[in-house]
């Protein structure tokens, strides 16, 4: 795990804040010791909580990963899947990525009258 978020640093600079679910892999002392000394708030769910444990029950469970390449493709296809794809009733049965395109529509429309 540790190996995976140097990665992700790497890529993307400082971290601030990791949203985390309350899996195994993220319950650990070096894990916690390596986020506080970075100064990374860890950003854990609810427990219980569908919507926030939908990662976990329907992409880490359900997979096996050997590599961190293989992980990220994975992982990479479920968000595409979940934004793209299936419609979220908060969301007014729109996918994420309707629901974004539609409120950036209603924005642009607003500012231009």
């Amino acid at each position: 795990m540790l190996e995976a978020l140097k990665h992700t640093k790497r890529q993307h600079g400082k971290l601030k804040r990791i949203r985390v679910d309350n899996g195994p892999e993220f319950i650990s002392r070096n894990l916690d010791l390596w986020g506080y000394q970075r100064g990374i708030a860890w950003d854990f769910p609810r427990p219980g909580t569908p919507t926030d444990n939908a990662f976990r029950q329907e992409c880490l469970n359900q997979h096996g990963f050997v590599t961190i390449h293989e992980a990220q493709a994975m992982i990479e296809g479920w968000l595409v899947e979940c934004n793209q794809a299936r419609p979220h009733r908060a969301l007014g049965d729109l996918t994420p990525t309707e629901f974004s395109q539609q409120a950036y529509r209603t924005l642009c429309k607003s500012h231009l009258h």
